[in-house]
């Protein structure tokens, strides 16, 4: 009788890219790209950051929320009888278990994506100031704030990835936050994102920003557009501001500060690559076996123009691009 043949159906690679949750419309929060294979350690560095400094900046704003919690209890509070009482405490402890999730001010959301993460964030947290004032502790202090966590990018608002809905949001989120004859530039990223092209978005701004000029050096506020497979977030930082913290990079946050790196009197320009980009630069160079590269190294590499990529789930995802006025 011949041995049994056993076939391997691939079941550790699959898990290690399974899809994960979809950042749905409206939720907002911060992702953060990290370096490949250390989704999980970056993700804890990040929730002990978090946890420390939520209670830092919005510990007011939290002690307020639960007191408003307990006094609707106490409010809403009745004389019931033991069966009554045993009964009302058992759905408060199902409900508690359904939703805790749901009502946490900062959650992880598991998305599945090589070398990023994202936490969904609720009131009173605004991502994009919470960010800064991250960065701007860290760039005081002087601190080793983590291994793992790279670049953080802050969205207020998020929507379907669809032109009409992206126009509505936009609305929304550049209201009051531009003078007439000021400037802008824009910071796209896009993973897993092929719905919409660069072009567009820079065309839809411009509609939206009649009185302002997209301007690449020297510009006044940075307009962040993050793409998420069938999500679109965004948010608008002082663009001088977000320069001087190293475009919300913790790594080259504590190596400027500590004098690792020498400070340069411009910007340089800002190279992050999109899909479309490291798929032609890679379609070049298919023989090299090479390690992926960090992002800063990625960032240090001109940008490609090509056409949009194809969304697939490699190496290359955790570039990035920014749009540049032609």
């Amino acid at each position: 009788m011949g041995k049994r043949s056993f076939k391997s159906h691939g079941g550790s690679k699959a898990k290690r890219f399974k899809g994960g949750a979809m950042v749905e419309p409206g939720q907002v929060g911060i992702y953060s790209s990290c370096n490949r294979h250390k989704e999980q350690q970056a993700a804890k560095e990040l929730r002990m950051i978090y946890k420390d400094k939520l209670n830092e900046y919005y510990g007011d704003e939290l002690e307020a929320l639960k007191e408003s919690k307990d006094n609707e209890d106490d409010d809403n509070g009745e004389e019931l009888s033991v069966e009554d009482s045993i009964k009302k405490e058992l759905e408060e402890l199902k409900s508690e278990n359904k939703d805790s999730q749901q009502k946490d001010i900062l959650l992880e959301l598991p998305i599945g994506a090589e070398s990023l993460t994202f936490f969904k964030t609720r009131k009173p947290i605004v991502p994009s100031e919470f960010v800064t004032k991250i960065c701007e502790s860290y760039y005081e202090s002087k601190e080793k704030t983590s291994r793992f966590i790279q670049k953080m990018y802050p969205i207020d608002q998020s929507c379907t990835a669809t032109i009409p809905e992206f126009k509505k949001m936009a609305q929304n989120v550049l209201e009051g936050k531009f003078e007439s004859g000021q400037t802008y530039n824009i910071g796209l990223v896009k993973r897993n994102f092929t719905v919409i092209e660069r072009d567009t978005f820079t065309e839809m701004l411009a509609e939206l920003l009649p009185g302002c000029g997209l301007r690449y050096k020297g510009a006044d506020k940075i307009i962040i557009i993050y793409c998420f497979k069938s999500n679109i977030g965004m948010s608008v930082i002082d663009n001088n501001l977000y320069e001087r913290l190293c475009r919300f990079n913790l790594q080259q946050i504590y190596d400027k500060v500590n004098g690792l790196i020498k400070e340069k009197d411009e910007p340089e320009k800002d190279t992050e690559k999109d899909d479309a980009s490291i798929a032609a630069t890679k379609a070049e160079k298919d023989s090299e076996t090479k390690e992926l590269p960090s992002l800063e190294e990625a960032e240090a590499v001109k940008p490609v123009e090509t056409g949009e990529a194809d969304g697939s789930e490699h190496h290359s995802e955790h570039t990035e691009n920014k749009i540049e006025k032609q």
